[in-house]
């Protein structure tokens, strides 16, 4: 047994993480070829695992991987015909970045959805001392605490 704080216990914590999630891909928008593909599915698992991992306080919550996959197929959709076609493959691309517009490289989809999955729940108090903000789009907050009842 893994003694807490050590390696392993992050090990076998992180695979728990990623336990939690691949059963919530399984069930992924059923019948829809494009959410099923290795690639989608190991993109969807790999920034929802690194999310999980930067925001402990909060970890994975049912329901991301919904928010997640929209983002992604989004994105995916932007690069359609400049090279790996999400969707269709069983490993994510290797694509070489397209000199001049990085921002249309298959390679850039799962990079650049993460950071939009980040933006899209707001900041979620990871770093201890810091104001959560007031941003009214913001949602990373209602995955953090319950609202204080007013007194009356």
């Amino acid at each position: 047994m893994a003694t807490e704080g050590s390696s392993w216990a992050s090990y076998f914590a992180t695979q728990e993480v990623r336990k939690t999630i691949v059963l919530d891909l399984e069930r992924l928008h059923p019948g829809d070829d494009f959410f099923a593909s290795g690639d989608v599915q190991g993109a969807l698992l790999d920034i929802l695992t690194v999310w999980a991992l930067e925001n402990q306080s909060v970890g994975y919550r049912q329901g991301m991987h919904e928010l997640a996959s929209l983002v992604l197929s989004s994105r995916a959709t932007d690069v359609l015909g400049l090279g790996h076609a999400w969707g269709s493959s069983s490993a994510p691309p290797n694509d070489p970045v397209i000199d001049g517009a990085p921002e249309l490289s298959a390679s850039y989809v799962e990079h650049d959805t993460y950071g939009m999955f980040c933006a899209m729940l707001g900041k979620t108090g990871r770093k201890p001392g810091r104001a959560s903000g007031n941003n009214p789009h913001s949602r990373g907050g209602f995955f953090r605490r319950r609202p204080k009842q007013s007194r009356v």
